[in-house]
């Protein structure tokens, strides 16, 4: 019985090792299985928060680049913007998984003239991490103190200060034209789903007349 548990004992050492050792992999595997049903085509319910279409974007107060940004017009592309406020680049793999594809359409985005920004309440740090491990080449903003989500009226109010995830936006997206305008939303009930990213961008031409 003694010689039982031990080598129950050693398995359970070698199952946690081999946990520990392959769990990138676990995780990555476990994101590919919650994500994979995750995307629509288009934005067909009647859940908008936030600003309207017709407002203009307001001021933002976020970390660019380990500087204090309030402005995104330098961030604009030719024929406009396209801005994601999402909840988190560390923890959810809904974002995670968005935000890779919207790098792999980046090209096409940009060949219309549209910039991507992404914004989410992540640190600096956590965001950067997101960014050197998927190769992310377009601006992520670090939102301060919820002030922006705040200003664009899409702060998720089921959190409160000191929650881990208070200052997280129901996810969605703003189409900003030159003038700074909101001419299109994004936001689909339920964190779960999103609008893929050929879709956005097809959208995102429409709303700014391309």
């Amino acid at each position: 019985m003694k010689r039982l548990f031990t080598l129950l004992g050693s398995l359970v050492l070698v199952a946690a090792g081999a946990g520990f050792l392959f769990r990138a992999e676990l995780w990555a595997a476990a994101q590919e299985l919650i994500t994979k049903d995750m995307y629509v085509s288009a934005d067909t319910d009647n859940f908008d928060p936030g600003l309207p279409v017709g407002a203009q974007f307001p001021p933002v107060r976020a970390i660019h680049d380990g500087s204090e940004i309030n402005d995104i017009e330098p961030l604009m592309g030719a024929k406009g913007m396209v801005f994601i406020a999402n909840r988190s680049a560390d923890w959810c793999p809904y974002c995670m998984a968005q935000f890779v594809q919207l790098q792999q359409h980046l090209q096409s985005f940009r060949d219309a003239g549209i910039a991507v920004v992404a914004l989410t309440y992540d640190s600096p740090q956590l965001q950067r991490e997101f960014i050197e491990k998927n190769a992310i080449a377009y601006p992520f903003l670090s939102d301060i103190d919820a002030a922006t989500v705040q200003a664009l009226g899409i702060l998720n109010e089921e959190y409160e200060p000191g929650d881990r995830a208070y200052g997280i936006p129901h996810p969605g997206i703003f189409v900003v034209d030159l003038d700074s305008e909101i001419v299109g939303k994004i936001f689909v009930d339920g964190y779960e789903k999103r609008v893929d990213a050929v879709s956005v961008l097809a959208y995102a031409q429409n709303v700014l007349g391309l």
